[in-house]
């Protein structure tokens, strides 16, 4: 495994590493960005990219759920499946809901959007800085090859500027003391404890567990598989 698959949370964007690794939130009030329609997503990149690992599971009653990987050894799906963990990354970013306005939301991407995003973002000539400008991500009818594409609403030379509110939003999720409008993306990338994987895959009750499991909605599906699950704390 690489260095910079070794890191977890915040990583620099030369450190992605998307040509080894295949996409996300909870629907309404979520914090995560829900893909689940085809259809164009306008937002604005307002955070370094934080990685993390983890794993499609099935629950005893056939449900699929995704589950951040150990990385200590004692990951169950690694040692029953004998494979290692699946690699994506989760942004901050502000999402331009036509309905509701600009929300801050936090976008679970895999390698399909993540090499269209870091592609904008080091081409300097053409686009640079991914947050210097709106992007808009699109998502296709079922089995489109590829499923999400990205493209850039401006560059970096010609930036659009942000808000006062929206400059407001994002220092708000970044500081623990501006009461619920904290976004902990540190925390989501952590891995969870080999109990912890079990006790989603038992469908256990989290009340009982030692550690809290939170199970989401179903959100963006990627071209190999029909749900997407995030079980994180937010």
């Amino acid at each position: 495994m690489s260095e910079s698959h070794k890191k977890l949370g915040e990583v620099g964007w030369d450190e992605i590493d998307v040509a080894t690794q295949g996409e996300g939130g909870k629907s309404n009030d979520s914090i995560f960005l829900n893909m689940s329609k085809e259809g164009n997503y306008k937002i604005r990149v307002v955070s370094r990219p934080y990685q993390y690992y983890c794993h499609w599971v099935e629950t005893k009653s056939g449900k699929r759920r995704k589950v951040n990987a150990t990385l200590d050894g004692t990951d169950p799906i690694c040692l029953q499946e004998n494979k290692g963990p699946q690699l994506k990354w989760l942004l901050k970013v502000l999402y331009r809901d036509p309905q509701k306005g600009t929300q801050l939301k936090v976008l679970d991407a895999g390698t399909q959007i993540m090499a269209q995003i870091q592609r904008l973002h080091k081409d300097k000539e053409n686009f640079g800085n991914v947050s210097k400008y709106d992007i808009i991500l699109t998502r296709g009818p079922k089995n489109a090859r590829p499923l999400y594409t990205v493209q850039a609403t401006g560059s970096e030379k010609f930036a659009q500027p942000m808000t006062t509110e929206e400059v407001q939003m994002v220092k708000d999720s970044g500081n623990p003391d501006s009461k619920g409008c904290f976004v902990n993306i540190e925390k989501m990338c952590e891995p969870w404890s080999a109990q912890r994987i079990m006790s989603v895959i038992n469908e256990e009750d989290p009340s009982k567990a030692k550690e809290k499991v939170s199970v989401e909605e179903p959100l963006l599906d990627d071209q190999n598989d029909d749900k997407d699950f995030l079980d994180l704390d937010v």
